[in-house]
């Protein structure tokens, strides 16, 4: 009786995990695409994407959008 009660278990968490993983998480802008400009000098931020280190890391800068010449970067983005 308790193997059939482990076998059922064991069972029903292999058919759980299969089933959790089989969604895909689709991503507005994966490449971080937007008007180039300087992290924190847009209110707006990336486009798609929520700066959560406004929330965490108050002291430190946005990522910035490139290429605009910020930073002496001019190199267009790879493909």
């Amino acid at each position: 009786m308790y193997k059939g009660i482990f076998v059922f278990l064991l069972l029903s968490v292999n058919i759980t995990l299969i089933s959790a993983q089989s969604d895909t998480i689709r991503l507005k802008n994966p490449s971080f695409e937007d008007t180039p400009k300087r992290g924190g000098e847009a209110m707006d931020g990336i486009s798609g994407w929520f700066d959560c280190g406004k929330i965490n890391f108050p002291m430190e800068s946005p990522p910035d959008i490139h290429p605009n010449g910020y930073w002496n970067n001019n190199l267009p983005a790879s493909r």
